[in-house]
């Protein structure tokens, strides 16, 4: 039984160095920046369906008042 603490994987690579300090600094920083990039997204989304859905949604498209619906009556 290994002593280690962290999981590894089960292939041994003979003289290898590893990776290098900055490889897990720069996956953690992507990490964050991609996780908080998606939290933002759908905060964003999650606040539009509930504006949508209490009616208080601004209105982006502007509808002329007679939009060609009763030509001819």
């Amino acid at each position: 039984m290994p002593s280690n603490f962290w999981p590894t994987l089960p292939i041994v690579i003979p003289k290898s160095p590893g990776i290098a300090l900055w490889w897990d600094i720069a996956f953690w920083l992507f990490q964050a920046v991609i996780m908080t990039t998606l939290l933002v997204i759908l905060r964003k989304w999650a606040l539009d369906v509930d504006r949508l859905r209490s009616g208080k949604a601004p209105v982006d498209v502007d509808v002329p008042a007679d939009s060609g619906q009763n030509i001819g009556q």
